[in-house]
């Protein structure tokens, strides 16, 4: 509603009036009241038919200002205006690399080659061909091509950076000069046939700003040919094949990009004789040959049809024509899809069915087959979800604009996220940008009918060049590497986890989560899963050792600290198996057996005990209180110390506990249970819903033996301990079928360091800051750095600003995990106070009620959104050019209440 005002200074006549304080002409935002006609703007429903699965005539569409422009041309309902272009992120990696030439050429031989673009070739033969063809001789256009293919390896290692830009610069250099070689014959031909088509794939493979000009490289390639006599080139080397079919299929694909680009000065390719690509010179297998040959049928096709036709017997040819191109793409000698079929045929079959559906839309009606079509629409959408991955951009793009469901675009996207996760996957930025481009189009349309080739012709040309998510890897298997994965992969990014075990499995029985890890498990949508297993405690007691109880409303049931996120207690393996239930939603990779030995913090990159190296946009250690990750980072061992401190555990069920017995409350009760006592405290709870897990935590002080994780031990030893303690813990001991189990607790020393210099490395977790037990934050506090690293990694961080982004990470846990660090060690002095006035004081105390602004500081606390704002925070204080200090404004948690 608007709110008038005359401008009058200081104070307007008009706010005077109304005694308001004066805000000069505005708008204020409110909902209208229910009945208030006025305001209330009620949308009539379309008398169409609703779309399948609609649940209500409420529609919310996701687009942006730049698709409502393209819509309103597209439909011309306004003038037509120039838009800005389509312009994919481009992330240029700033270091200076020096990495040698025979490093580079494995990587392109066991990695590099296996991404190059084709159909129906095999890509490592492609790459030895590549290889063979540069090392036959010293000439310059030899080493134009060895330059190419050193730039394109260092370009699918290291992404677009100075090495890759220098080595694709010289192989020009080399290509010009070697065009003026006395010696240049059929060899040299050769190799500047694969040194343009390399070019071509340094392009294409990264959308960069210079990805234009792969279609120039690609004219080169054919203007060669076309001056070369093919029979002589065949006779001198049996690789030639290899190469034209490389060709023939850039050449097909590239007459699609072209046929929609539509812009001024858009490239012409030169034509090529087809008898260069016929079955007598190719090795492509028929099928392929013959879908491609195919597919420029159809680009004729569909151009000549943009001509409007002069008489009526043209336009009964051209359709006669279309109908018998249909029937040819449908009688594709293609296996049939059978339940154990393999990648490649269906890849094949989803090639034939985009075919089908480009030429039925681009022909606009003149196939009316309309239960046909939604038909090879069903059945690309069946195949879609059994590929592992598609490289094959065209099916997934042609598909894709066919998708008008939520669900169909999340399969689309599952395939794409699913092949960019592999090595031999080019970048499919361009093709999700136009995906995107294209969805908003259909949504805004809806029941307005947009011509399908105008919508892909106005898509495609609008992009900034003809077309053609940062890499995590985590170390670490346990909690803290499972909720990091999650939280990253959440936010789209690629997370690859590498853990040394050859079987995952969570050690340790009983664990307590509080509110402020819960919340992050509620981000991460597992927490769901999790509460399948869980109890949710209804009250807490606190009690001496003899068993007087001195307090019974802790704050695990306080519902101004647990109605938001609850307060549980769980298996550790079934929260183990929650957090892996999401690894598969978000498409995350983990390889078990992975022990790594070394780090390159610059890369960065891991080599494991195998010599296999494994290389990333970041790297975070997250494995455990004996972490490798920290002595390398350190570049000294830094082993975890025990400070006298050890661990009893009795598994006790509760079958058998009766009603007479003194334990029946805790068996009835869904509780924490605490028993305070000189030397050490006792906690029991609930877990699996049918057993008692009883821990005591106890100091025996040093020079005992030291034992990593749990190991058998004596019930009486467990009782000696607890001698005079309440009864009813020495009949737990006594409930047949209890375990006792004993292990010594660690922790690590407080580190000042906990990333790299490079910006590219840093430690989380138990690797970070491994606590004591005795606050029920060990879990919490790992949770807490996945929720600030998914919060700081959701906002646009790019390859560049990582280093920057993992700082302020650091800078916003440190102060917080260092204050529970204290907190903890005060608290396990505090349970283990001998009987005294100290003891007395602390008794008081309970007796009192619990700290509240401690809890309510501990767990109100939002991981996530503190991330979030804290980037925020930074990024704001560069675009005004200040400096940033000692951690971002508002985000600093030092300050105890």
């Amino acid at each position: 509603r608007a709110v008038s005002c005359d401008r009058t200074k200081p104070n307007c006549t008009n706010c005077s009036r109304s005694n308001r304080r004066c805000q000069w002409h505005s708008f204020k935002l409110s909902w209208p009241g229910a009945n208030d006609r006025r305001r209330a703007v009620v949308s009539k429903s379309s008398p169409s038919s609703p779309t399948q699965g609609r649940i209500s005539d409420a529609r919310f569409v996701h687009t942006t200002y730049w698709d409502m422009e393209l819509y309103h041309n597209l439909t011309g309902s306004v003038p037509v205006r120039t838009l800005s272009l389509l312009d994919p992120s481009t992330c240029w990696n700033p270091s200076e690399l020096k990495t040698l030439d025979s490093d580079l050429l494995e990587y392109f031989c066991c990695v590099a080659s296996a991404s190059l673009a084709t159909f129906g070739q095999d890509t490592t033969n492609l790459g030895k061909v590549l290889l063979r063809i540069s090392l036959e001789g010293k000439t310059a256009s030899a080493a134009a091509l060895f330059q190419a293919l050193m730039a394109f390896s260092s370009l699918h290692r290291y992404g677009l950076q100075s090495q890759a830009v220098e080595a694709k610069i010289a192989a020009l250099g080399s290509l010009a000069q070697g065009s003026f070689e006395p010696s240049f014959g059929a060899t040299g031909a050769i190799q500047h046939i694969g040194t343009g088509m390399l070019l071509c794939s340094f392009e294409v493979h990264q959308a960069s700003c210079t990805s234009g000009q792969w279609t120039q490289y690609l004219d080169g390639v054919k203007t060669v040919i076309n001056a070369s006599s093919i029979q002589t080139l065949l006779q001198l080397s049996s690789d030639v094949a290899v190469l034209l079919d490389w060709l023939h299929y850039h050449d097909v694909l590239a007459r699609f990009s072209l046929l929609h680009w539509k812009r001024e000065g858009a490239p012409e390719l030169p034509f090529t004789p087809t008898d260069h690509f016929c079955p007598q010179i190719s090795n492509l297998p028929p099928p392929i040959l013959s879908m491609l040959n195919l597919l420029s049928q159809v680009w004729d096709t569909v151009s000549s049809s943009a001509i409007s036709p002069e008489t009526s017997d043209d336009v009964h040819d051209h359709k006669s024509f279309v109908k018998l191109l249909d029937w040819r793409i449908r009688s594709l000698p293609i296996p049939i899809v059978r339940e154990d079929s393999d990648d490649t045929t269906l890849v094949m079959k989803l090639y034939q069915l985009a075919m089908l559906l480009y030429l039925n839309r681009s022909s606009e009606g003149l196939i009316d087959q309309p239960i046909r079509t939604q038909q090879q629409i069903d059945q690309a959408f069946v195949i879609l979800p059994r590929l592992s991955s598609c490289r094959q951009q065209f099916p997934i793009y042609i598909i894709g604009c066919e998708s008008r469901t939520d669900e169909q675009r999340a399969v689309i996207l599952d395939v794409i996220l699913r092949t960019e996760t592999l090595s031999s996957s080019r970048s499919f930025n361009h093709c999700k940008r136009l995906l995107q481009a294209s969805w908003a189009q259909d949504d805004l349309a809806e029941w307005n009918n947009i011509s399908y080739r105008s919508k892909l012709t106005s898509t495609i040309g609008l992009a900034e060049f003809v077309p053609a998510f940062c890499h995590v890897l985590v170390v670490g298997c346990g909690l803290s590497g499972l909720a990091s994965a999650l939280a990253l992969a959440q936010t789209g990014h690629r997370v690859t986890v590498l853990e040394r075990s050859s079987k995952l499995q969570e050690i340790g029985a009983g664990i307590q989560l509080s509110p402020n890890a819960t919340r992050m498990l509620q981000h991460w949508g597992v927490l769901e899963q999790v509460l399948k297993y869980a109890d949710r405690p209804e009250t807490g007691t606190f009690r001496s050792y003899r068993g007087a109880v001195l307090s019974q409303s802790p704050p695990v049931s306080d519902p101004r600290l647990v109605q938001k996120a609850p307060y549980i207690v769980i298996h550790r393996a079934h929260l183990l198996r929650a957090l892996l239930s999401g690894t598969r939603k978000h498409n995350i990779e983990i390889k078990l057996g992975s022990d790594v030995k070394e780090i390159d913090f610059s890369m960065p990159s891991l080599r494991l005990s195998t010599g296999e190296v494994h290389e990333a946009d970041v790297i975070l250690g997250a494995d455990g209180e004996r972490s490798r990750c920290r002595g390398i980072l350190l570049g000294h061992a830094d082993p975890p110390y025990s400070p006298g401190d050890v661990v009893y555990r009795i598994s006790v069920p509760i079958a058998d506990i009766t009603e007479d017995h003194l334990a029946w409350d805790l068996k009835t009760r869904s509780s924490v249970n605490f028993w305070m006592g000189s030397g050490g405290h006792v906690v029991s709870y609930l877990i699996q819903h049918d057993m008692l897990n009883v821990v005591l935590v106890y100091a025996e002080g040093g020079g005992g033996k030291v034992m990593y994780g749990p190991q058998p031990a004596d019930l009486e030893e467990f009782r000696s301990k607890i001698s005079n303690w309440d009864p009813v813990l020495h009949e737990l001991i006594d409930v047949e079928g209890s375990v006792c189990t004993k292990w010594t607790l660690f922790q690590i020393h407080e580190s000042n360091k906990w990333r790299h210099e490079s910006g590219r490395f840093v430690l989380i977790g138990d690797a970070a800051h491994a606590i004591l037990p005795c606050l029920a934050q060990g879990a919490a506090q790992a949770f807490e750095d996945a929720g600030v690293l998914g919060g700081i990694f959701s906002q646009s961080v790019g390859r560049d600003q990582i280093p920057d982004a993992l700082r302020v990470f650091e800078e916003v846990r440190k102060p917080r995990a260092s204050d529970v660090r204290h907190r903890t060690l005060d608290q396990k002095a505090m349970f283990a106070l001998a009987d005294g006035p100290d003891q007395e004081k602390r008794d008081a105390k309970f007796r009192a009620g619990a700290d509240y602004e401690m809890f309510k500081w501990l767990w109100e606390y939002d991981a996530a959104d503190s991330g979030r704002v804290a980037w925020e925070n930074f990024t704001k204080t560069h675009e005004n050019g200040v400096k940033p200090h000692n951690g971002p404004e508002g985000t600093r948690e030092s300050s105890r209440p």
